[in-house]
């Protein structure tokens, strides 16, 4: 079964679809704790967010630092290298609700094969370095890769950082996470 969408992501028909939805991108205020095993703040904020969207049926407006503009300008390039240095060939798809959880809505930045996912970052070169060096993956990219994976079916999804700034070498990272290696049943409840 195809499940890819003909939704173009930050299109008009893109932010009607999702509008009042819990995006896999947010998860991580979702499911973020205290150290006293509260939810966070975030949490409920994002939860007020939401309660807008649904009740006057617009999306909300984001604020977009520059270092997210540089993200998703060189988000293109990203894919690509990931297709060249992985051998693998990447649709792009607007995004879907998942079939299992109503409201959950899933944007990917890439699908792969009939198996595979892609999230892509395109992070501060000190992010990068970090994730380079150490393997460093935010926990909210972990959240929104298993809402990719549960939404979509998938069996796996790649995490790509990427950093044209640096020498080719330093440039890209890309780790695959397994279905099992990923808090999908977290995300579930």
């Amino acid at each position: 079964m195809d499940l890819r969408t003909n939704l173009v992501q930050g299109s008009a028909e893109w932010l009607r679809a999702k509008c009042g939805k819990v995006g896999c991108s947010r998860l991580g205020s979702v499911l973020a704790m205290g150290q006293n095993g509260k939810p966070l703040l975030a949490r409920k904020d994002y939860l007020f967010e939401l309660l807008c969207e649904r009740l006057s049926g617009q999306a909300a407006d984001h604020f977009k630092s520059t270092a997210m503009e540089w993200g998703t300008e060189y988000e293109p390039l990203a894919r690509t290298e990931y297709e060249a240095r992985q051998a693998l060939l990447v649709d792009e798809d607007g995004g879907m609700e998942s079939d299992a959880v109503a409201g959950l809505w899933c944007s990917p930045d890439g699908l792969v094969g009939a198996d595979g996912g892609l999230e892509i970052k395109c992070p501060t070169t000190a992010t990068h370095l970090d994730t380079l060096l150490n393997g460093t993956i935010k926990q909210d990219y972990i959240y929104q890769m298993a809402g990719g994976c549960f939404v979509y079916g998938r069996d796996w999804w790649d995490f790509v950082s990427f950093d044209p700034r640096l020498p080719e070498n330093l440039q890209f990272f890309c780790r695959r996470f397994n279905r099992d290696e990923l808090p999908i049943q977290e995300v579930k409840e």
